[in-house]
């Protein structure tokens, strides 16, 4: 589409990418853009909180929107860093459209949540979510485990594993820093 209309920006779920919100682009009205921020991990002075990483996003934005009012859409995880982009917008001055978040919440769960299985358990569920594999039997809580289950079940190459443990530690990072 066109840069006259009310532009959209998709914030990132859990794992960083962006790749779930490329439907969008089918359905959303021609002539208003729509942008993806993706965390780009393993940069130097990555973001420590969900506020830092939306004043972080908020200088992208822009960057490429001007000074008119703006959409967000967060998903998940990407709900927190949306309503704090939010946030910052209207204390700013600046007109704000909608704000969607998708299975958004605080992250308010135990430390027994927090250990390392239970952090590659759910992020193991989301991996099924993604590939539309939902109704599977009990994920495995240690990693081993789930990589050589995501190779059986065909979900991933193989030579795409340093890409799955980067986003199972960029899953980690945003879980910590969503409960902080």
């Amino acid at each position: 589409g066109g840069e006259d209309g009310v532009p959209l920006f998709c914030v990132h779920p859990s794992d960083g990418g962006v790749l779930p919100y490329l439907p969008l682009r089918e359905i959303w009205p021609t002539g208003h853009p729509i942008w993806g921020l993706r965390a780009l991990p393993g940069q130097a002075n990555e973001p420590e909180s969900v506020e830092e990483m939306a004043a972080r996003y908020l200088g992208e934005l822009r960057a490429v929107s001007g000074r008119g009012p703006v959409h967000l859409l967060g998903w998940s995880f990407g709900g927190l860093v949306a309503f704090e982009m939010a946030r910052q917008l209207l204390s700013a001055g600046r007109d704000v459209g909608h704000i969607v978040l998708l299975d958004s919440e605080p992250l308010t769960q135990s430390e027994a949540e927090d250990s390392e299985g239970a952090l590659v358990r759910e992020f193991g569920w989301q991996l099924c979510r993604r590939v539309g594999a939902d109704g599977v039997e009990p994920l495995p809580g240690d990693w081993s485990e789930l990589t050589r289950r995501v190779h059986a079940e065909g979900w991933l190459a193989a030579d795409d594993e340093a890409q799955l443990q980067q986003a199972f530690q960029t899953f980690c990072r945003h879980v910590r820093m969503g409960r902080r």
